[in-house]
């Protein structure tokens, strides 16, 4: 009987682990099939070496992608998308070798290409990026685009909580960068419109009592106050409107003794820049003059919003306490610039979201200082996180469309942080 491959007697060997392994004897070779094998279908993720800004490049700014690979070659080309022909071609720079992960990465750098149009990167080696366009006036529409799509994300969220944070953080960025999103053919900033629609509602709802609206009344009132005193400019009725109802709010949770809030200094600080009523200004006064004597100063974000909305109040304030406040703030950007790698790294973990929003806050940080003091490395430092986050970074993420336009917070944060590269030119 022939048994596949010859013929003659067959011999089996155990291998002591249940298998059977092949036994060659002479003019004799016999097999027995092993045990059934895991198979793994799984396609692993495939990672672009070539790393770009999902929002692409303005014609002025500088165009550059970060690279990594096991294997560099010594260029790159720029390929029209829709031709499929070359535009450009470059050698790469800052080539470094990563011992830990036996990889390489460089900087492509194409910045005096200037034609508009959609293009992909492509070398050896690596294939090539995701497709990105190069246009005129890139962050200005960027920015309309998220001013126009903030209402959206706000109606999506079901969190009252980060909604109000989101807005909050909305008008801060105006407050800081109000030439940014004020234009010609507009009364009144697209912005500051987004807002009042959203206080409008929420105003409604709390004036109605609306059952099923769970609410924190000095953190409605911080709001309030904040969009009244901004929007008094436009229309003052309407401004004034939202002021009255938020020193209601006051009054309720003045009168509710087991509410704890971590937005009560904030509201504090909003109504005192908003009326100029002694009372609010002593609290927070003596607040910050409190965390200051036990060197626990702006403990919370909150209370980093309630220092710089008394920096920018035009009543009365203690300016040595404004100083010392300042400086706290001062060394809370020092500690996102000298942070900022190793916060990028740990967006991999299984924490990012929750990391991600605390690189934002800190952007914020970075944001108002530089708009402060014009701290050039703050600006750069700005202008490469916003790539970052758009996926020039090592995974190739896309964190801005995948997370950041989710989070009203995160949302508002990034347009702040889009405001600063506008108003100080650092994308030129």
């Amino acid at each position: 009987m022939c048994y596949l491959t010859g013929c003659g007697n067959v011999s089996e060997q155990n291998t002591g682990t249940g298998q059977m392994a092949p036994v060659s004897e002479e003019n004799t070779i016999t097999y027995q099939l092993l045990e059934e094998p895991e198979l793994n279908y799984e396609v692993p993720e495939m990672v672009p070496g070539l790393c770009v800004p999902s929002g692409g490049y303005d014609v002025s700014e500088d165009k550059i992608a970060h690279v990594y690979g096991k294997l560099l070659p010594e260029e790159f080309h720029l390929v029209e998308r829709e031709s499929g022909d070359m535009v450009y071609k470059g050698a790469f720079s800052e080539v470094t070798y990563h011992k830990d992960t036996a990889t390489y990465s460089a900087v492509a750098d194409f910045s005096n290409f200037t034609q508009v149009g959609e293009f992909v990167l492509q070398c050896d080696y690596l294939g090539y990026s995701y497709p990105f366009y190069i246009e005129e006036n890139l962050q200005e529409n960027a920015l309309a685009e998220m001013v126009e799509m903030f209402p959206e994300q706000l109606a999506k969220c079901e969190d009252l909580q980060k909604s109000v944070d989101g807005v909050l953080l909305l008008l801060l960025s105006y407050e800081f960068y109000g030439e940014v999103y004020e234009t010609e053919t507009e009364e009144t900033p697209a912005v500051l419109s987004a807002v009042k629609n959203y206080v409008e509602v929420l105003a409604e709802a709390v004036e109605a009592e609306e059952p099923k609206l769970e609410y924190d009344p000095y953190m409605v009132a911080a709001l309030l106050a904040k969009h009244g005193h901004t929007y008094q400019a436009f229309d003052w009725n309407a401004g004034n409107d939202a002021i009255k109802l938020a020193k209601k709010l006051w009054k309720k949770a003045e009168n509710d003794e087991e509410l704890a809030s971590e937005y009560e200094i904030l509201a504090a600080a909003e109504l005192y820049r908003a009326t100029g009523t002694y009372s609010y200004r002593k609290l927070v006064q003596d607040y910050f003059t409190a965390q200051i004597e036990e060197e626990k100063v702006l403990t919370s974000h909150y209370d980093v919003l309630a220092a710089l909305t008394h920096f920018k109040t035009d009543y009365k304030v203690n300016r040595s306490l404004c100083n010392t406040l300042m400086d706290v703030v001062l060394d809370r950007a020092e500690d996102a610039v000298a942070y900022i790698s190793l916060d990028n790294q740990l967006l991999s973990s299984n924490s990012r979201e929750e990391k991600l929003t605390e690189i934002m806050w800190n952007m914020v940080y970075v944001s108002v200082v530089e708009y402060v003091i014009t701290n050039y490395e703050y600006g750069d430092l700005l202008e490469n996180q916003y790539f970052y986050l758009q996926g020039r970074n090592p995974d190739a993420y896309d964190y801005v469309n995948e997370m950041v336009v989710d989070s009203p917070g995160m949302q508002a944060a990034y347009m702040m942080m889009l405001c600063e590269h506008l108003a100080h030119d650092h994308l030129e």
